[in-house]
């Protein structure tokens, strides 16, 4: 049990300082094929074209599932590109990090064409 507010509180960022160790934490062979605006237009042709954002009444699943498959062709990207053995926590950080990016940005179209 904390003694006050302020013993339970370590650390206090910001957003920019949080995306910043999240990118930091990833390995610099993950860092360098990041493409933030390939990974977005590729939600986008998910979302119109495979995956119907009303098929999930969850909108936390939606989110997830997305980010998930979003997670799984990055890596598949990777492993044709390189002999790199990707690890399960390395999964983690990519699958954390496009939730972070592109959560609210899922749920904005889920309500859209949903509501």
């Amino acid at each position: 049990m904390c003694g006050g507010i302020y013993d339970c509180m370590k650390y206090v960022i910001t957003e920019s300082q949080y995306r910043t160790a999240l990118m930091e934490s990833l390995p610099s062979y993950i860092r360098r094929r990041l493409n933030p605006e390939g990974s977005k237009h590729l939600l986008d042709n998910l979302t119109e074209y495979d995956i119907p954002p009303c098929s999930y009444d969850d909108v936390g699943e939606f989110v997830s599932v997305l980010c998930d498959i979003l997670t799984d062709i990055f890596f598949d990207d990777i492993s044709t590109e390189t002999p790199v053995k990707v690890k399960p926590k390395d999964k983690d950080y990519v699958y954390n990090y496009f939730v972070d990016l592109f959560g609210n940005y899922l749920v904005n179209i889920h309500k859209t064409n949903c509501s």
